[in-house]
């Protein structure tokens, strides 16, 4: 470790687990202790001792995250709330969560979201995960409004020497991750490292198999140097794979409507990453950084590639009790996609521009026991001009015990390309009227209110307490609305449109707890337990909108999961979770409780054998659904879903 930036829990005792740095949340070195926000870290530590074996598997040990898996790669992840089912689209495009990776967006400008698909992280190369729940739109911008991911890799001083780790199981077929760490001199460290991934086909809900294989092959580096105040670090990462998909849509300009086939999809990109910083104090420190991606998606409904440019500048310093962080960037964003029979954009490319710039400033009162953060992001896209977002956060530490926080924040979810110029045909009627989702150029941003309380706690020693509460105030929800004009005929394709349009017609707020706690039973025991309630009230400004009305039950009431973590001795662990998810009754996917296992065997300090068995009370069961109820009208989704199935998997580690 050379800038602080990593930590590792093992051994730690757990009146201490609050003491180290997160990052996320006030864009500074802080600890999850001090953090004004409902914040929570999941270590690489605890990731590889959990068995899991990708990202969306992960975040569901952090309290208040949904994460429900619609096929073998892709998964519908939001806090919160508003998991991404809107109406032909499939619940898969989560818009109001923030999620990075070691500073850069993984953000599609497509449809406000990330593709899950292509974020196959090395977890082995994982320092930890941040989670923020709730906006940070004051620091990090539009579309964190229920809350922030942030994917924080090990610096390459921390991978040093050969690691191999491969696997096989029953679902994750084969994978397998090497990565050599070495170094230039006494101050600069690489690593270079390759993984590929094999993950079967699930089955549908009558036992069939889905087709929905998932292939993924990565590779890249990283490069840090140290050089007194100063650091330096340079990624760059190329990523190629294939995901089946069983389609029941319209595809092709000729009856029957819909149709169901399976297909391939392809999907490849990479990115370049620097980052300087230079550390003037402990209390001053100036970060620039840049980045470039290219993504690439040849599906059978959407073909294109985005091209991603990126300027981020920072600069934190203190005078007298006033800690000011300040700021600015720009991203630069072209893309072309082409158009099929079932989705097209107008214009098929285009270039935006994204500005932004910001200040914050934290001021201590009370002998420092006491601090007020007042902040804002001013931020200008190409589709609604000017947004801005401001923040107000108080936290007041009476002893090194307690913690006690408030925040009101107001964040903004900016229209995405699809919303503004998309064209997709979603149902037919008969053989010769197709209803159709058009762009609305006067589609407005969604808008956020949230108000947030928090405690924390440490007292006992042996127990550890997080509680955060909202209450989230939302206004210009968008809803679909249908033309009431008679169908017209389309020149292009000579059928008829009836067409349906985003607006921002609803309003509403949800409000909810979000609990975690960690209890030292013995040296050798741990218990973790968490717990989120969710409540969501919308109100259409068309009372007859009982599409819009059922997004209230696209996420589950309640979720709980209990985990223990057990040292046998000094080379075998076991670690077991058990987790229930409430029904979702507008996705007609009904509660499940399932449970992980997994035994950790070291063998020296050079090998681990890792045994893990997932999803294990039955053999199969639903967490996203094909079919949205609304009344009486059934919506059929773009593509269909899968159940999740009971795996077994081994995995060996070894360390040179």
């Amino acid at each position: 470790m050379r800038n602080g930036n990593h930590y590792d829990l093992t051994g730690i005792p757990i009146e201490e687990l609050m003491s180290y740095e997160f990052l996320t949340v006030l864009k500074k070195p802080s600890t999850i202790f001090e953090a004004p926000a409902a914040a929570f870290s999941l270590t690489g530590e605890e990731i590889q001792k959990s068995g899991v074996t990708n990202l969306p598997d992960a975040l569901r040990m952090v309290p208040g995250v949904q994460v429900s898996q619609h096929n073998a790669s892709n998964w519908a992840i939001t806090m919160r709330g508003f998991s991404g089912m809107s109406r032909g689209i499939s619940g898969q495009f989560a818009n109001k969560l923030l999620v990075l990776q070691d500073g850069r967006s993984l953000y599609t400008p497509l449809f406000s979201g990330v593709s899950w698909d292509a974020q196959d992280a090395l977890l082995e190369d994982l320092a930890r995960l941040e989670v923020i729940r709730g906006p940070g739109a004051a620091l990090w911008g539009a579309n964190s409004v229920n809350g922030i991911i942030n994917i924080v890799s090990k610096e390459s001083d921390e991978t040093q020497g050969i690691m191999v780790n491969s696997g096989v199981g029953s679902e994750q077929r084969v994978f397998s991750h090497i990565r050599y760490g070495g170094k230039f001199g006494r101050q600069t460290f690489f690593r270079v490292y390759g993984k590929v991934r094999k993950v079967d086909d699930l089955a549908d809900s009558e036992g069939n198999v889905s087709v929905d294989s998932w292939h993924t092959l990565r590779g890249g580096f990283r490069m840090d140097s140290y050089h007194g105040r100063s650091s330096f670090m340079l990624e760059a990462e190329a990523y190629d794979g294939k995901a089946g998909q069983r389609y029941n849509t319209i595809s092709e300009p000729s009856p029957p409507f819909p149709q169901e086939f399976n297909f391939e999809d392809n999907f490849s990109g990479g990115h370049i990453l620097g980052r300087w910083q230079q550390r003037f104090s402990n209390t001053s420190e100036l970060t620039l950084q840049a980045y470039f991606d290219r993504v690439k998606r040849d599906e059978a409904v959407v073909k294109g590639r985005v091209h991603t440019l990126d300027f981020d500048f920072h600069h934190r310093f203190r005078k007298q009790r006033h800690e000011i962080l300040w700021g600015a960037g720009y991203r630069f964003t072209s893309d072309s996609f082409d158009s099929t029979f079932a989705f097209a954009l107008n214009p098929a490319s285009r270039d935006v521009d994204l500005l932004n710039a910001f200040v914050q400033d934290e001021i201590g009162f009370a002998r420092n026991r006491l601090f007020l953060t007042l902040g804002s992001r001013f931020e200008h896209n190409e589709y609604t001009g000017l947004e801005v977002q401001p923040n107000l956060r108080l936290r007041w530490l009476p002893n090194e015990r307690y913690a006690f926080w408030v925040a009101a924040s107001r964040a903004v979810r900016t229209p995405s390309r699809g919303e503004i110029d998309a064209r997709i045909i979603l149902e037919a009627f008969g053989d010769s009227t197709l209803l159709v989702f058009s762009g609305n150029n006067n589609f407005k941003s969604e808008k956020l209110l949230a108000l947030e309380a928090g405690f924390r706690s440490n007292r006992f020693g042996r127990l550890t307490w997080d509680v955060a509460t909202f209450f989230n105030i939302y206004h210009d929800l968008r809803t679909d609305e249908l033309d009431g004009n008679f169908p017209e005929r389309d020149p292009g394709t000579g059928f008829f449109f009836k067409r349906i349009f985003p607006k921002n017609k609803m309003d509403g707020h949800t409000y909810g707890l979000e609990l975690s706690a960690d209890w030292l039973a013995s040296h050798k025991l741990t218990l973790h337990a968490l717990y989120a309630y969710l409540q969501m009230e919308l109100t259409p400004r068309d009372r007859q909108d009982r599409f819009a009305k059922s997004i209230e039950g696209q996420s589950p009431e309640h979720q709980f999961s209990l985990a223990s973590d057990f040292v046998l001795n000094d080379r075998i662990q076991i670690n077991t979770r058990i987790r229930y998810v409430d029904s979702l009754p507008s996705q007609q996917v009904s509660e499940y409780l399932t449970a992980d296992f997994s035994i950790n065997w070291k063998a020296g300090n050079r090998f681990r054998i890792t045994v893990v068995g997932q999803n294990l009370l039955q053999s199969q069961h639903a967490e996203s659904s094909q079919i949205l109820t609304a009344g009486n009208t059934q919506i059929v989704t773009r593509t269909r879903a899968s159940e999740v199935q009971r795996g077994i998997y081994g995995k060996a580690t070894w360390r040179f």
